[in-house]
């Protein structure tokens, strides 16, 4: 039997994520990062409503060209923050700068999220005349597999 999996919706503040864009422009060459913060409107379908992007104080000292490490202590203040205007984490936000969008697999990066939220890459680019562009896409959650032999 076939089902088919209804998207999730997921609607942005743009201020938001032009901010985070203007961030990873300025980090370029190197990667940056933020988590996602919003609320959950889901009425039928899975809808997530973003409307922040807390970027981690001192966040550039764990980024570099190809990745990010990523630390446990960011979402303890990103939760804090997002519940002080009503708000939860519903993803996170990381740019892949030199890269499009169908260069770099996501599953190279399924480890920089968790399963049950939404998560966006930016990428970072020089365009035909030598600036700086960007772009982002989003991802739905990936739950993880729990596989057993019989």
């Amino acid at each position: 039997m076939s089902r088919t999996l209804k998207p999730i919706e997921v609607l942005y503040q743009r201020k938001a994520i032009n901010d985070f864009k203007a961030i990873a422009k300025r980090a370029y060459p190197r990667e940056t990062y933020g988590i996602l913060s919003g609320t959950d409107a889901s009425n039928g379908h899975r809808c997530v409503v973003i409307q922040e992007v807390f970027c981690p104080e001192g966040v550039e000292k764990f980024c570099g060209r190809e990745g990010v490490s990523i630390q446990d202590a960011w979402f303890v203040e990103a939760e804090h923050y997002a519940e002080e205007s009503g708000l939860s984490v519903v993803g996170d936000i990381h740019s892949h700068p030199g890269v499009s969008h169908g260069d770099r697999s996501r599953s190279e990066d399924d480890h920089c999220f968790r399963w049950d939220c939404v998560e966006a890459i930016c990428t970072v680019n020089h365009d035909k005349n030598g600036k700086l562009s960007s772009s982002v896409r989003f991802w739905g959650p990936v739950p993880p597999v729990r596989a057993m032999a019989l």
